[in-house]
């Protein structure tokens, strides 16, 4: 999971740069708050009254994949449900590492990842090059996956919707 986000807020707040409770509250509505970052598992009595204000005063806010604990331990206090983020600089980075679709968060999908290369690794240990290892299953010949938009011969290069083997 992408913990670059979490690792700034950490650093906001040695820099004075963070608040919380309701110090966050009056924040936000004194415009000095510029970002703010809420828990996935706060109450929804709390993101409520977070987000009703945010929208009012025209404040981005994400509802992190973070839980209480961890954006607490991020920041080193306890309990922090929400975090306001008062340093224009600041603010706008995390936002950027939040908001980048090419980081992946889900840990699931970074074990699997980790899992597949070591498959992957292992395949190229005994079979020396992945295209050794893909022909095993097709007795030597190669096949051809077929698409929709065309619909000659594959076997002469183009594809077709059925699979074709061409040897």
């Amino acid at each position: 999971m992408n913990k670059k986000y979490l690792n700034l807020l950490g650093l906001a707040n040695v820099a004075k740069g963070i608040v919380s409770g309701e110090t966050l509250i009056k924040s936000i509505a004194a415009n000095e708050t510029k970002l703010v970052v809420i828990a996935n598992d706060a109450s929804a009595n709390t993101k409520k009254k977070i987000t009703d204000k945010c929208h009012f005063y025209h404040v981005d806010y994400f509802i992190v994949d973070e839980n209480i604990e961890t954006i607490s331990k991020a920041v080193g206090k306890n309990n922090r449900v929400a975090l306001g983020i008062t340093n224009q600089g600041f603010a706008k980075k995390i936002k950027e590492l939040i908001n980048n679709e090419k980081i992946i968060r889900n840990k699931l999908k970074i074990k699997a990842a980790i899992n597949n290369a070591k498959i992957f690794k292992n395949i190229q240990k005994k079979y020396k090059t992945f295209y050794n290892y893909l022909v095993t299953y097709t007795g030597g010949k190669i096949i051809y996956e077929i698409t929709k938009e065309k619909s000659s011969s594959a076997c002469d290069g183009s594809r077709t919707w059925n699979s074709v083997s061409c040897g």
